[in-house]
């Protein structure tokens, strides 16, 4: 994450989603047990609408962390040289990306993640976000009198989202589809074992066939690294589209129970309205993710 402040402890965390289609915010705590709390959700396609959610549930003496959407970045992969320690690798990914940006690197601000997959090879995932990103996020808080700590990457925060729905940390799939983009993660014990970003956008006739290979390639792959362990489930989710028909054909391709958000949410807030949820996911898994850091 790029971290911004200090860390204010008190009633929770809240996530704050930045995407093409809107921006979400989710307020979440642990209760006595340690199990989440989900305290607040709003979604809107505009930002000027921020100012009521802040006054209404009083947001403003609460930790906030903001997610990027990744239309709005690369994500790139890296092998760091034996000799660069993991308190440096930031800086050296930095610069070692340099060339792959459409951008000037000084105007860059990187976050980043190890997979350990290959035990032999790892791999560092480097997401560049441009740095007035960066800043847009922090004046809008600010604008809002909220508190900002950290602005993180979409990817980030679905490992929260994983580490909510599956406290036992088991090998789990999220397949996440929006209108600009479709992700993989593989994620176990709060790791993201492998991402990939796949053809974005809705699964119709002749993509739907490719995204179907691509993921199964994706799945195949972890396996084959990882076994004997297997997926436990794979969890598809898209704030736009009914994936029904997706889904069974998944199902039936990898031979893994393949879940939608509704039936897996009702533990977190059975009253809600799924399709906000739905649309809040990236908010509720950045919250989760900060308040278990905390």
């Amino acid at each position: 994450m790029f971290n911004l402040l200090g860390r204010k402890r008190g009633q929770g965390s809240v996530g704050l989603a930045f995407a093409p289609h809107g921006v979400a915010m989710a307020w979440l705590k642990r209760g006595a047990q340690g199990e989440p709390l989900l305290q607040a959700m709003e979604f809107a396609s505009s930002t000027d609408e921020m100012a009521s959610w802040v006054s209404r549930w009083k947001l403003q003496r609460l930790p906030v962390v903001a997610v990027v959407h990744p239309a709005t970045y690369p994500l790139l992969a890296i092998t760091p040289p034996a000799e660069i320690l993991p308190d440096e690798w930031a800086d050296h990914c930095r610069w070692a990306i340099a060339n792959r940006l459409d951008f000037p690197v000084e105007e860059s601000v990187v976050d980043l993640f190890a997979s350990p997959l290959v035990a032999h090879s790892p791999m560092l995932y480097v997401a560049a976000c441009r740095r007035s990103q960066v800043l847009e996020c922090l004046e809008l808080c600010q604008r809002h009198r909220l508190f900002l700590q950290a602005v993180g990457i979409w990817e980030l925060a679905l490992v929260g989202l994983a580490q909510l729905l599956n406290p036992a940390q088991q090998p789990m799939g999220i397949l996440y589809l929006d209108q600009q983009v479709t992700l993989l993660l593989i994620i176990e014990d709060g790791l993201v074992q492998l991402v990939r970003r796949l053809i974005p956008g809705l699964p119709i006739a002749g993509v739907e066939e490719e995204l179907l290979r691509e993921i199964k390639r994706g799945v195949e792959f972890f396996e084959e690294k990882s076994h004997p362990r297997r997926l436990s489930r794979v969890l598809l989710l898209s704030p736009f589209w009914n994936l029904t028909d997706f889904q069974n054909k998944l199902d039936h391709d990898l031979r893994i129970p393949v879940v939608t958000w509704p039936e897996v949410a009702c533990s977190l807030s059975p009253m809600a309205d799924q399709r906000l949820m739905i649309s809040c996911l990236p908010a509720i898994g950045a919250a989760w993710r900060r308040e278990m850091a905390s």
